[in-house]
């Protein structure tokens, strides 16, 4: 049975992402999930951790309405990002326990990778564990080094590398591409 409900070809993805964030997910958790596009780690958390609290949010409002529907109530909660560098206070109320950004894929900056940087610069937006995860292929070079300088924040505020891996998935059954992800901990 799938439970990344919109993107059922990439449960696997969503499976070892569970498996590496897994530790350090209790049932009274708070979880952050930026840029959280369908939020395929929801289903396996919202399976396993009943009572969290859970809060997404991505500019894509079409798909956050589909996640309100199959997901809002009960502590999950997705809302639509219109995020300027600078705000981050008005999007990122408080400290979180867990930190997801899967899918930094970007090929430039975005005003969503400052999240990051300014919850670090505030003095009680401090996650305890952060989950960063990166696709790379040879033609897409960027998305590894931007996983890298988000990953290298943490590294300034003194949070240590607790695990990393990398693995493969076929993307719409034509390529495969390996994904980066690494766990970041206080």
């Amino acid at each position: 049975m799938t439970l990344d409900i919109f993107s059922p070809d990439r449960s696997d993805r969503a499976e070892r992402l569970y498996m590496a964030v897994k530790p350090y997910v209790t049932h009274s958790s708070s979880i952050l999930d930026i840029g959280c596009g369908t939020a395929p780690l929801a289903g396996y958390i919202s399976k396993k951790h009943p009572g969290i609290h859970y809060e997404g949010f991505d500019n894509n409002g079409s798909v956050i309405a589909e996640l309100n529907t199959a997901y809002g109530g009960e502590g999950y909660v997705f809302k639509r990002l219109h995020y300027e560098p600078g705000n981050v206070e008005s999007y990122v109320s408080k400290a979180y326990d867990i930190i997801i950004h899967i899918g930094i894929d970007s090929y430039r900056w975005t005003p969503i990778h400052f999240i990051h940087k300014e919850m670090l610069a505030s003095s009680h937006l401090h996650p305890h564990t952060v989950l960063l995860e990166t696709g790379y292929a040879p033609q897409y070079p960027y998305c590894l080094h931007s996983y890298n300088f988000v990953k290298g924040y943490y590294g300034n505020y003194n949070y240590k590398l607790a695990d990393e891996g990398v693995f493969s998935f076929d993307v719409n059954n034509h390529h495969l591409r390996q994904r980066h992800w690494c766990v970041i901990t206080k």
